[in-house]
């Protein structure tokens, strides 16, 4: 009825979940001009307006920049060593990450090799051939 296609309503293809997905091809070759026709701001108002259940599919800035995920300060932002500014997730109950944090940090190429393969059992004669071999990523600060 919202998007004015009320023969929808009876029709045999679209009355209930199992025949729309069963019609899925043809139900969005006709649904999706329909919904090009407005912004999803748009939508969302004219959808929540008519007391359906809906919700925005936020790109990332949109999540970014949404207000309850600022009001309830679920990202910090944090500098990392080659990224720069990056937005970090803050996980409920634990401390917020800060720059510098080992948690904050997103490790480069082979950073941590000699530490790993040493636990795993290679000497480091073994690590440096499979570095000079091109076997594994070096990481130099």
């Amino acid at each position: 009825t919202l998007i004015g296609r009320k023969e929808w309503v009876s029709d045999h293809r679209f009355i209930g979940p199992r025949e729309r997905v069963a019609n899925h091809e043809i139900l969005m070759s006709q649904i999706r001009p329909i919904i090009e026709t407005k912004t999803s701001d748009e939508w969302n108002k004219l959808l929540s307006d008519a007391d359906i259940l809906n919700a925005k599919v936020h790109t990332h800035m949109d999540l970014l920049n949404d207000p309850q995920v600022r009001a309830a300060k679920a990202i910090s932002w944090v500098e990392n060593d080659t990224l720069g500014n990056i937005p970090m997730a803050n996980i409920p109950g634990q401390p917020m990450p800060i720059a510098g944090d080992k948690l904050s940090h997103s490790p480069h190429v082979g950073e941590h090799n000699q530490e790993i393969l040493s636990d795993l059992g290679y000497s480091t004669s073994d690590i440096e051939n499979l570095k000079d071999d091109g076997i594994i990523g070096t990481f130099t600060p």
